[in-house]
């Protein structure tokens, strides 16, 4: 079973469009993905990315945490680290 939060850049290539996430930030050449990112060292983690003007894509179950941080350049999904699928979905 997966810890409840990691770290990860994403970095999509030329020859790999589809698996770019940056688009939706005018930034497609990195994006911070953290997981767990509704509280704890998630949001932290989640935080510092977003103070150092990165963009960053959250994950967690509780969706309402994650807005309620506001934070610029920033994408919410709604995911169980769990679920691989849903994982596999929301970075798609």
């Amino acid at each position: 079973m997966p810890c409840g939060v990691s770290v990860c850049s994403a970095s999509p290539t030329a020859s790999d469009p589809s698996h770019s996430i940056g688009p939706e930030f005018g930034q497609p050449d990195l994006v911070h993905v953290v997981t767990g990112a509704s509280s704890g060292i998630g949001e932290a983690t989640a935080r510092a990315f977003s103070a150092a003007g990165h963009p960053v894509l959250m994950m967690a179950r509780r969706v309402d945490r994650m807005a309620a941080m506001g934070l610029p350049e920033s994408v919410i999904r709604a995911v169980d680290v769990r679920d691989r699928a849903a994982i596999a979905a929301a970075v798609a």
